[in-house]
């Protein structure tokens, strides 16, 4: 019969594996006819905690891809504000005019900017050219930030594939091999405990067992399970920090809006006045000549 449960790894984290390893390397330390199982209990543990390391080297490299996907939409969401202020004023505010036409034919500015970063770079990438060749100095100003908008976009992109395909082959590699090493260790710890004393309740006292339910009351959280919490807390945490960021690009894309239109609105006043005072002279004018 085996005396130490197999673990599964879809089940447990990399953090609660540690804990197990852990236990059963401390119960063997302050057991002293167990001293010549002490070095490969210390092994086994080291081992978990190393892919605990690497699995989070992994996790803060896809958080930063993220960051850098992120960062690049912002940017990019900017530069597409700041071109539809450019074209407002080029065009009076005329979105049938061809010189608007030309870039926002298809998309309406303000879906380009909801368009997540992966979505927006190919719909974005077909003008750099025409831009950066335009005899317009700001439009072609505008090209020349857009190059280095979608340049870096891209490796952004590239970068967060990259973390998120790390963290894949960890999970389908060494991950589920450390498990199979584990359990294969504990088996092994199991059957060199049996040699040194046959005796059941000893030898589960080498591993942690799972926690009984209570009969009445709340159960008290194992460390195990309050980890697993707090790693489902920071997740939710985790997700909740995207929102708020992306809440925040829409609100400045939302503000470059409502910027442009104000400045199309004070030039649309400007006009006004212009030709006002151009329809008095006009009509002083012809007061002149009817005399």
């Amino acid at each position: 019969m085996a005396i130490a449960r197999n673990l599964d790894p879809n089940r447990f984290s990399l953090s609660e594996l540690a804990e197990e390893t852990l236990y059963t390397q401390l119960v063997i330390e302050h057991t002293p006819e167990c001293k010549a199982l002490l070095a490969d209990a210390v092994k086994l543990h080291s081992d978990v905690l190393a892919a605990v390391a690497q699995e989070q080297k992994l996790a803060i490299a896809r958080t930063a891809g993220d960051v850098q996907v992120s960062l690049a939409n912002r940017r990019l969401d900017l530069w597409v504000a700041a071109l539809r202020a450019t074209l407002h004023h080029r065009t009076h505010g005329q979105i049938e005019h061809p010189l608007y036409q030309r870039f926002f034919s298809r998309h309406r500015p303000s879906g380009v900017i909801r368009m997540a970063l992966a979505t927006e770079l190919p719909v974005v990438e077909p003008w750099l050219e025409s831009l950066k060749a335009d005899p317009d100095a700001e439009l072609a100003a505008l090209g020349a930030e857009l190059a280095k908008i979608v340049s870096a976009g891209r490796a952004a992109i590239s970068t967060q594939a990259a973390a998120r395909q790390a963290q894949r082959d960890f999970a389908a590699g060494p991950r589920l091999a450390l498990f199979s090493q584990v359990n294969a260790g504990r088996a092994a710890q199991g059957v060199a405990l049996r040699a040194i004393q046959d005796d059941v309740t000893w030898l589960e006292s080498f591993f942690r067992q799972p926690p009984k339910r209570a009969h009445s009351g709340e159960e008290e959280p194992s460390v195990a399970q309050a980890q697993a919490l707090v790693a489902s807390k920071e997740h939710e945490l985790a997700s909740a920090r995207a929102q708020l960021a992306a809440a925040h690009v829409r609100e400045q894309a939302e503000q470059a809006q409502a910027a442009a239109r104000l400045e199309l609105e004070r030039e649309r006043e400007a006009k006004k006045k212009e030709l006002a005072a151009l329809a008095a002279r006009l009509a002083e004018l012809e007061g002149e000549l009817s005399r």
